[in-house]
């Protein structure tokens, strides 16, 4: 098993994995293990009997039995934009069973998450003694739009989460604590008529996992349901209370801010509708306090412009494929590919910010929002060594926003953004062997010059500013 860090900064970071054992292996449960015989605290969550689709030695595709375990693992101090391998090996005894909560709090040194009976959760972020009620409801509405238009039906109910029971699963107590509960919805079945959602309804069972690490300040969260509800639109939503005008979203260059007022769409083709997109982060703060939504594959948003100042985040969008030439001549396609079917999982984190948090402290969403990517596959015999690092910041308030060979010289070249408005010197950079270079250490100084410096001579910079061990400087 392979675990990259995407990180300049070493990290520790436990992540939910899958491990398949070919059949006839007995195994009770995994342990994964490092080069120096360090063993991962890991707990197993599910065991099953399964199956895989892999190409055999003849490359002719096959089923085989797997025994299946899906697991948390805790991974200490791994190389900053580097891997490091491990190793599964079986275990024939399983491990003593771990600790069941008895309540439904979920907490850490950053924060206290109350479980409601409905699914939804109240935060108290510590830091900033600030209470976040009914966090994480789902709202259901109807669609009756297509692939390039949305159309709201205001007559559709919206509904949220009821009948909820909680479910607490096994958990161990030093690194995180986990509770799943099960809420269920009464939705319509379709669209109807095209103007109202049809009156049959059908039982739309949702699974929220809240899940709470040590040291972390996020609460992480997974949903599942089996998507049999047609025409409609299903959110989650995160009601903050916080008194501002403005939302901050994250695009693949920067980090906008956004008006949330509505503007007058008297007189547009189209009327507005409140959306927007993001990469995977979206944040509201009033300079207090703060909290941000991180997605996963989940790129639509809306801050509701009331005074819950809610953040819906979209999770599915189902509708049909509409055809239509004239207004005599409309097709409904039978496709029901975009209508989401079937089995649906998501995964976000509900992140507090710090005091004195404004927009451009978002700038730091995409690291605090990057998670430790992981692979597994075969053993077989290559030249890359099993642990690695190719850069390492030192220092805070800097994030890497690119890594590339320079053209002319056989050096590397990074691209450097902070984080913060605040900046202060004492920031490093060091990039290891690669890239056809032979290695550099590089201290980043926070200049308001630096940049056009850096037009007048970058060449030159970079051959004047060595120190006596070969150090190279980057200002910027």
């Amino acid at each position: 098993m392979v675990v990259f860090n995407p990180l300049a900064q070493p990290r520790d970071e436990v992540l939910e994995i899958e491990v398949a054992l070919p059949k006839p292996s007995k195994a009770a449960a995994v342990e994964i293990v490092d080069d120096r015989g360090r063993v991962c605290e890991c707990q197993i969550m599910e065991r099953k009997d399964d199956s895989l689709f892999v190409d055999n030695v003849w490359d002719v595709p096959t089923y085989t039995g797997v025994n299946r375990f899906r697991l948390l693992a805790a991974f200490e101090s791994l190389p900053p934009l580097g891997y490091r391998t491990y190793t599964v090996r079986e275990v024939a005894r399983a491990p003593e069973a771990a600790s069941s909560l008895s309540s439904n709090v979920l907490e850490n040194e950053h924060i206290r998450v109350e479980v409601r009976p409905d699914g939804t959760v109240d935060l108290h972020d510590k830091r900033n003694d600030r209470r976040y009620p009914g966090v994480n409801y789902y709202l259901d509405q109807g669609e009756a739009g297509n692939a390039g238009a949305t159309r709201r039906r205001r007559t559709m109910r919206c509904s949220k989460a009821a009948d909820g029971r909680r479910r607490s699963s096994a958990l161990r107590a030093d690194r995180w604590r986990a509770r799943s509960v099960r809420g269920v919805m009464d939705l319509p079945a379709d669209g109807g008529d095209g103007t109202t959602r049809s009156a049959r309804r059908v039982p739309f069972a949702i699974e929220t996992y809240y899940t709470v690490f040590k040291g972390d300040p996020r609460l992480h969260v997974r949903v599942e349901f089996d998507n049999c509800v047609r025409d409609h639109w299903l959110r989650a939503v995160f009601p903050t209370g916080i008194r501002t005008d403005v939302v901050h979203a994250d695009t693949h260059f920067d980090i906008v801010e956004r008006l949330i007022a509505h503007p007058d769409d008297t007189g547009w083709i189209e009327p507005y509708l409140g959306t927007a997109p993001m990469h995977g982060m979206v944040a509201l703060s009033d300079g207090r306090a703060g909290l941000a939504v991180l997605t996963e594959g989940l790129f639509e948003y809306e801050v509701f412009d009331d005074e819950r100042r809610a953040i819906a985040l979209s999770l599915v969008r189902s509708f049909p494929i509409k055809l239509q030439v004239s207004e005599e001549k409309k097709e409904v396609l039978p496709d029901t590919g975009v209508q989401c079917p079937g089995l649906q999982s998501f995964r976000y984190a509900i992140l507090r910010l710090p005091r004195r948090s404004g927009g451009r402290r978002a700038a730091g969403g995409p690291a605090i929002r990057q998670s430790a990517a992981r692979c597994t596959g075969y053993p077989r015999r290559g030249s890359l060594p099993r642990e690695f690092s190719l850069l390492r910041v030192e220092g805070q308030g800097l994030v890497v926003t690119a890594v590339k060979r320079c053209e002319t010289r056989t050096i590397g070249s990074c691209g450097c953004s902070t984080a913060t408005r605040k900046r202060g010197p004492g920031t490093w950079v060091r990039l290891a062997r690669c890239l056809g270079s032979d290695g550099a250490t590089g201290r980043v100084g926070h200049r308001r010059t630096a940049r056009s410096r850096q037009r007048r001579g970058s060449d030159r910079a970079a051959q004047e500013n060595r120190n006596a061990d070969g150090e190279t400087v980057w200002h910027g």
